[in-house]
């Protein structure tokens, strides 16, 4: 996946990829890239990442923006190594370092900002406590709930959240709340679910701060600053993380968001390698369950073989020597019990053959086939087979075909 890093003058390189995928540089409040500069437009430009590269479209600044020395008036594709300049202030595209090692950079480098912030909100050594207590976390083989349980305890407490919230998505798509910390329980969260869903299609990290967000979301709701940051890895979403925080506390900051999103991302490669793993595992064990069965089957028609041959061979020898016995000159009832013999050996060699069906049929070797009969010899068959049993018993059986 192609990746890439924004650096501007005074700020430390932006990441510009699947978990971001647009930033907008300007002097107004709430914009990703805050630029310092009476030449720049309050929003000036907006760079955009696709599939196939970053876009730079220019927001109707007054002084312009410019590639490779051309004023952009549409939406113009860039590339490392052209010189893009908005004003006088000149700006850099790199290619992106690989992502899984990207990332815990990316969160060490913001550890150091803050170190080096002056308006840094947060202690600088508790952030690294608390990326030390997710590297312990990841070594750990938690559950997800557990660990996203833990990672947002830890979060809303290092920021000073009001309110902070995890949010999966359902079989539909949907947010769920998975876990939800407040300062007053009874609060709803700061952002409607509609605005919340719109960030997770965008797949990128927001930071939502009045007065920049329109249709006063922040407003009704007293909070100060929002941010709303997705589970995602790889190009993978499972949620996001939410938190946001009231006046008393002041808006969070570009840091801030930087900082979750680096955890947020560390945190949803583990739940994935955690969901592959388990997603191994089920199919290892369909597979063991499946060579068990045929293990199984090839038992079981083993078996029939044996005994077929076993039963097959002593009644071949009895059926031969009927067939002599026939052949000689013998009174009437002698003649009439060897050819019951002989038609109840043949039925008995029957059912050993259907026996070796049942074993044909697993192995889709049956084949069916149709043959003429006469029903009056099978109700023959039938007399003989059980006469001798009726007589014994006192009863005498009849077959008359209809």
């Amino acid at each position: 996946m192609n990746r890439f890093t924004l650096h501007a003058p005074g700020h430390p390189p932006f990441l510009l990829g699947r978990e971001r995928a647009e930033l907008v540089l300007g002097r107004a409040p709430g914009v990703d890239i805050l630029l310092q500069d009476a030449a720049i437009s309050r929003r000036h430009a907006r760079f955009a990442w696709q599939e196939d590269g970053v876009w730079m479209e220019d927001l109707g600044s007054r002084h312009g923006s410019f590639r490779n020395g051309a004023r952009v008036k549409a939406p113009v594709r860039v590339e490392p190594g052209d010189r893009i300049t908005l004003g006088p202030l000149e700006l850099r595209l790199e290619p992106a370092a690989p992502a899984a090692l990207e990332e815990t950079s990316l969160a060490l480098e913001d550890v150091r900002l803050w170190a080096g912030a002056q308006d840094g909100p947060l202690n600088w050594r508790e952030a690294l406590e608390l990326l030390h207590e997710l590297s312990l976390m990841m070594l750990r083989d938690l559950e997800p709930a557990r660990l996203l349980g833990d990672l947002l305890d830890r979060l809303f407490t290092f920021l000073g959240a009001s309110r902070g919230a995890v949010l999966l998505k359902d079989a539909g798509g949907a947010l769920v709340p998975l876990a939800v910390r407040a300062q007053d329980p009874d609060s709803p969260l700061g952002l409607p679910n509609s605005t919340l869903e719109a960030t997770l299609s965008r797949r990128a990290a927001r930071l939502f701060r009045e007065p920049a967000v329109p249709d006063g979301l922040l407003a009704e709701s007293r909070t100060a600053s929002a941010m709303a940051v997705p589970l995602e890895f790889d190009g993978r979403t499972l949620g996001l993380f939410y938190f946001d925080s009231t006046r008393g506390r002041g808006p969070f900051t570009e840091l801030d968001l930087r900082f979750v999103a680096s955890l947020s991302n560390l945190a949803a490669a583990k739940l994935l390698q955690q969901t592959l793993a388990a997603e191994l595992r089920d199919r290892e064990e369909r597979e063991r369950e499946l060579r068990a069965r045929e293990a199984q089957a090839q038992a079981r028609s083993e078996f029939l073989a044996r005994m077929s041959h076993e039963i097959r061979t002593p009644m071949n020898a009895v059926l031969g020597f009927t067939r002599l016995a026939r052949a000689e000159a013998l009174p009437p009832r002698a003649e009439d019990c060897l050819r019951k013999i002989e038609f109840s050996g043949r039925s008995l060699m029957a059912v050993v053959d259907e026996v070796l069906d049942f074993s044909k049929m697993e192995a889709g070797k049956v084949a069916l086939e149709a043959l003429p009969f006469r029903v009056q010899d099978v109700l023959a068959g039938i007399r003989d087979l059980f006469s001798q049993a009726a007589r014994e018993k006192g009863l005498a059986l009849e077959v008359a075909s209809a």
